[in-house]
C-alpha cells in the first residue's frame, strides 16, 4: 500500500492532504460564529460626544432610534471619513462607497471600512419647511458587519444640518 500511495502521490493521483509524505499542515478552518459574536459586535458600538460643525460646512448626525437615543454617527460634507464610537473611542472611519440621492453633500447610501468592521449607512431624507439649509432623516439603518459574518443592525434617525 505504501508503494501505491507513493506512486500515486508522485504522479499527482492523490491530493497532498491524503499523502502520508505531505509536510504541509491542513489549513485551519474558519471559526464558527457564536451567539456571543453578535453580542460582542453590539458592545463595540458606543456613543459619540457632541459634535461641532466647522463654519460653512454641513454634517450628517445620526442617533439610535432606541429608548436611550445615542449619537452614533457623524459625517461632515466634503470629508471622506466619518466618526463613530467603536471600541470605547471616537474613530475616524474611511468611506469606501457612496451612492444614491445626495442632500447637502450627504449621500443616501454610504459604506465605510474600519479594521475588521464594515459600516453601511442607508438613510432617507425629508425636506421640511423652515429648514432651508438642512433636512430631517426620519429613518435609516446603520449596519455594522464583522468578518465572522455577524451583523448588528441599528435603526437610526437624525438630520443634515449646516453651520453658516
Amino acid at each position: 500500500m505504501t508503494v501505491a500511495a507513493t506512486a500515486l502521490t508522485a504522479c499527482g493521483g492523490l491530493p497532498d492532504r491524503l499523502s502520508p509524505f505531505s509536510s504541509d499542515p491542513e489549513p485551519a478552518a474558519a471559526p464558527e460564529p457564536t451567539p456571543e459574536s453578535a453580542t460582542a459586535l453590539e458592545a463595540r458600538i458606543g456613543e459619540l460626544p457632541a459634535q461641532s460643525l466647522r463654519k460653512g460646512k454641513c454634517g450628517l448626525f445620526l442617533w439610535t432610534r432606541t429608548v436611550d437615543r445615542k449619537l452614533v454617527f457623524f459625517a461632515e460634507s466634503g470629508d471622506t471619513s466619518a466618526r463613530m464610537p467603536i471600541d470605547g473611542r471616537q474613530q475616524y472611519i474611511p468611506r469606501v462607497n457612496a451612492e444614491g440621492e445626495s442632500v447637502l453633500g450627504q449621500p443616501a447610501q454610504q459604506a465605510y471600512v474600519w479594521r475588521d468592521l464594515r459600516v453601511d449607512v442607508a438613510i432617507q431624507f425629508e425636506r421640511r419647511a423652515g429648514l432651508a439649509r438642512g433636512a430631517v432623516v426620519p429613518q435609516g439603518t446603520l449596519k455594522v458587519s464583522g468578518r465572522d459574518g455577524w451583523e448588528y443592525l441599528l435603526p437610526v434617525g437624525g438630520l443634515v444640518a449646516c453651520e453658516d
